[in-house]
């Protein structure tokens, strides 16, 4: 992949910046997901479980994720523990 204006996104790696992170982060990843693997998702809740939470939906995809409901109830759950 080519620099994407003064961007090289190989210079920079979420894993990397995800162990230095101290702000909570929420992971929500479709299991069926073929366009970014949950895999990936998963690689990060790993690399800081102390600061993310990984919610993996099954029977989703990248394009089908947000239409279940429960992943809204997900989101303000998570919300709420942070306030």
């Amino acid at each position: 992949m080519a620099k994407i204006g003064n961007y090289d996104p190989y210079l920079h790696s979420p894993l990397d910046a995800v162990k230095g992170e101290h702000a909570p982060i929420l992971l929500i990843h479709g299991e069926e997901d073929k366009h970014i693997p949950p895999h990936h998702s998963v690689a990060l809740y790993n690399a800081a479980p102390n600061v993310t939470t990984l919610h993996l939906v099954e029977n989703r995809n990248h394009f089908t994720l947000f239409q279940k409901i429960s992943i809204y109830e997900t989101i303000a759950k998570w919300i709420d523990r942070r306030q």
